[in-house]
Order: structure tokens, then C-alpha cells, then sequence
């Protein structure tokens, strides 16, 4: 019979993998754990890794992000940080999220953002979190910014306008 010091450690659960994953910088593998969080009822947790698969540059968590924001899910309710997420994910090619923003931003610029959502080249499908990032990817963290306003920052309506010009 094996001592407790010889038997070999218990297999890491998909929990244990899904948040490794999301402390190496694996954006889809965050936006997973938001989901999970989310149908556990546990809003808090979710918003804080749709927030990390965010930072990450993932569209999907943008969106994941911006409807916390809208409906107050485990954070304060605030409908102009979830309009300026909604941008943020559209132009990263989340085309629900680009009827999102529209809603929010009103005229002018809702007409761009409809036509972004109908784009053939925008797909919809949600990104599988058992992708694996490569190493060099594993080990650093992008340098992309957060895309909500801070608190002197520019409307969403100013990062629509950004967009259109670059």
C-alpha cells in the first residue's frame, strides 16, 4: 500500500485549468469562467473575469462586460460604461454587440454600428475555451488597454468616432 507522500496528486479539476488558463492571459479561457460564474449565480466573480477576458482584448468578454454593466449584474448599474464596452466589442467583431451599442449611442452613429452588425465578415460564434495559446503568449500580457471610459475620459460616441477614423 503507497504512503500518503508517494501517491501522485489528483487530476487539476476544469476549474483549476480554466482559471490557470486565465492567469497566463488565455482571454476565451476567462470569458468561459465568466459564463460558469454566471450560471452558478455568483455575478460578482463573473463580472470580474469578464472583466480579466476584457483587458485581454476579447470581444466576447467585452460583451459578457457590458451587459453586467447594463443590467447591474455583480456591479453597479452604469449604462455608459456597458455603451462604451458594446463599441469595444463590435469593433472587435462581436456583431450582437454592435446592435448593443447602436441602441446606446443613438443617431448618428447607430447607423454605423448597424451596419457593422449586418456585416457578412462579422461571425458570432463564441470563441472554445479549450484553445491553446502558445508560450510566448502564456508568459506576457498583452498591452491592450481597458476599453470603458475612465473617469475624465471621452463618450462612447468619441470611441465610435475614433474608430471610424483610423
Amino acid at each position: 500500500m503507497e504512503s500518503p507522500e508517494t501517491s501522485p496528486p489528483p487530476p487539476a479539476s476544469a476549474y483549476d485549468v480554466l482559471a490557470d488558463r486565465c492567469d497566463r492571459g488565455d482571454g476565451p479561457a476567462c470569458v468561459e469562467m465568466a459564463a460558469q460564474y454566471r450560471e452558478l449565480g455568483e455575478l460578482p466573480l463573473a463580472a470580474a473575469y469578464a472583466r480579466r477576458a476584457c483587458d485581454l482584448a476579447s470581444p466576447f468578454g467585452c460583451a459578457a462586460l457590458a451587459r453586467a454593466f447594463e443590467r447591474g449584474e455583480g456591479l453597479q448599474r452604469d449604462p455608459a460604461a456597458a455603451t462604451s464596452l458594446y463599441v469595444s466589442a463590435c469593433l472587435g467583431g462581436h456583431a450582437p454587440s454592435c446592435i448593443s451599442a447602436a441602441a446606446g449611442l443613438g443617431e448618428p452613429d447607430a447607423g454605423e454600428f448597424m451596419r457593422r452588425a449586418a456585416a457578412p465578415s462579422r461571425c458570432c460564434a463564441r470563441p472554445a475555451a479549450s484553445r491553446r495559446s502558445s508560450a510566448s503568449t502564456r508568459s506576457t500580457r498583452p498591452t491592450w488597454s481597458s476599453p470603458w471610459p475612465s473617469a475624465g475620459s471621452s463618450s462612447a460616441t468619441a470611441i465610435a468616432a475614433r474608430s471610424r477614423a483610423s
